[in-house]
């Protein structure tokens, strides 16, 4: 209402759909998403969402002011709930607390088990709490909203639970992990017992689950190509390799087995339905 016209509303949102922020304004032309990673003045990536109606004169103005910031890398996403990264991050998130379900008071065990492939920094239950366990559960209810409460994205009861008992992570100390300040003010993990190595877990649900979901981005055109995915993947969230490259590591059957299997195992949960472009990858 107040600024000059030509003026961009850019809003910061992980999540929310840019399309129903600009049906709140009269101009939607001028509306678009600039979704900056946090902590921002470290995280290089930058989605940048146009909405439906975002003019494409804004979204070369959005991706200009994005280039002209030092150090950053923009990616461009359909305006889709989750967009590209928190897409594929948060069903990923999802199946960790739906395997720590099956195996209680073993996230240390869960968290090495995926750190032993060496592709993400730190386990799904170590960056859970560093993200903020009420945000991964917000985020995750507005992707299982956004699509049509498809049962495939609900949030996990577990995670719920946390969220429930006012356990959100390293901001109050108490998450998946217990936590207390270190000499330096930091705050750093109570292990009730010595780290695990893996507990016989290999962690291949949760890569197959995200597998499958970037399959599905690139699928509903999310995402323009693998490549977009990858670099999103590995730059938001500084993975080692892209979730293209697990494909290679792993092996596209290797990936269907594992899924085929825990959709059995878990009486047909619809998280393990293979995604039409994984059943033809080769």
């Amino acid at each position: 209402q107040n600024a000059k016209p030509g003026t961009l509303l850019a809003t910061n949102t992980s999540s929310l759909s840019i399309g129903k922020i600009a049906e709140s304004t009269k101009r939607p032309q001028d509306v678009i998403g600039i979704h900056f990673f946090n902590p921002a003045y470290l995280m290089k990536l930058i989605e940048i969402i146009p909405g439906a109606k975002t003019s494409d004169q804004s979204q070369e103005r959005a991706t200009n002011f994005v280039s002209s910031l030092n150090r950053k890398i923009g990616i461009v996403a359909k305006d889709s709930p989750g967009f590209i990264f928190n897409r594929i991050l948060v069903p990923m998130m999802n199946e960790a607390f739906f395997l720590l379900d099956q195996f209680p008071q073993n996230a240390i065990e869960i968290d090495a088990a995926v750190k032993k492939h060496n592709i993400l920094p730190m386990g799904p239950f170590e960056l859970a709490d560093l993200i903020g366990l009420d945000i991964i559960y917000s985020v995750s209810q507005v992707i299982y909203e956004g699509l049509d409460r498809d049962p495939a994205y609900g949030p996990p009861p577990k995670l719920k639970e946390y969220v429930d008992n006012e356990r959100f992570g390293i901001k109050n100390a108490r998450g998946v992990y217990d936590y207390q300040k270190n000499e330096l003010g930091n705050p750093v993990v109570v292990y009730k017992r010595e780290l695990a190595t893996g507990f016989g877990l290999d962690g291949k649900s949760i890569f197959a689950v995200c597998i499958n979901e970037s399959l599905k981005v690139l699928e509903t055109k999310v995402a323009k190509s693998r490549e977009d995915i990858n670099r999103a993947i590995q730059i938001g969230g500084s993975w080692s390799k892209g979730p293209f490259d697990l494909i290679e590591i792993f092996g596209a059957d290797a990936i269907r087995r594992t899924l085929s299997q825990y959709f059995e195992s878990s009486k047909g949960q619809a998280r393990y339905l293979a995604c039409s472009a994984l059943k033809n990858e080769k």
